[in-house]
């Protein structure tokens, strides 16, 4: 992960970080999942353009935006439901503005729609979800059971409100100690667990994250927290 926000960071003017849950067919899975995903995003960002270009002939004709993709495969039993699953956090180079932000999602949207190791979704329009067909609502919020056992390490874990609750990931670890949890936003870094994690950790500690955007919200907080860790 350090690398890729390493070269965001070195080779994009303007990223940003997207995050995005699909149900998954776990059975379907590449072998190469990022470079899946990266040829069907360009796929979809030249139809997106063209559509564009139809509908007005005297816009500009932009060159698809540069993206880096990191993923992580999760699974949890919602019901009696296995809720196979995953998150991808795009970090999409938005060029001084040059894309706009609901943009740029609708060609995501369509992106994750056309992987055939993706649960199809009922949608009204790009913006406008129902749900994976088939799956049952998430009901539950409750600490997932542990599967597999890790080492104790120091931990971060934010807490999330009603609004931003998602299903959690069904990974069993022993609880990490110290285990730090903010109770405030992650909007930035001025979180006092977090700088009380940065501060406690040494040379040779993993951190276990509960999730990515737990850590941070967009790829320069995220860049920071990483040199602080690498320093």
């Amino acid at each position: 992960m350090a690398s890729v926000l390493n070269r965001c960071k070195e080779t994009m003017q303007s990223p940003r970080m997207m995050h995005f849950i699909v149900e998954a067919k776990f059975d379907l899975l590449p072998e190469k999942m990022v470079q899946r995903v990266k040829e069907a995003y360009i796929s979809e960002f030249k139809r997106f353009e063209k559509q564009r270009l139809d509908r007005n002939s005297t816009v500009r004709k932009r060159n698809c935006p540069a993206i880096e993709v990191i993923y992580s495969i999760e699974s949890k039993m919602i019901n009696d439901y296995q809720y196979d699953h995953i998150h991808f956090m795009f970090i999409v180079d938005f060029g001084n503005n040059r894309f706009g932000y609901q943009e740029i999602m609708s060609v995501i949207n369509r992106t994750l729609g056309r992987l055939d190791f993706v649960v199809p979704i009922e949608h009204i329009d790009d913006f406008s979800y129902i749900g994976f067909k088939g799956a049952p609502k998430p009901q539950s919020s409750s600490e997932p059971e542990s599967m597999t056992e890790a080492k104790p390490e120091p931990a971060l874990e934010q807490e999330k409100s009603i609004e931003q609750s998602k299903p959690e990931p069904i990974i069993q670890v022993q609880e990490p100690e110290p285990k730090r949890r903010d109770k405030v936003s992650g909007k930035d870094v001025n979180r006092p667990q977090l700088q009380a994690m940065l501060e406690y950790i040494r040379a040779g500690d993993t951190l276990h994250v509960h999730s990515l955007d737990r850590l941070g919200r967009n790829t320069k907080d995220l860049i920071e927290i990483m040199d602080i860790l690498k320093a």
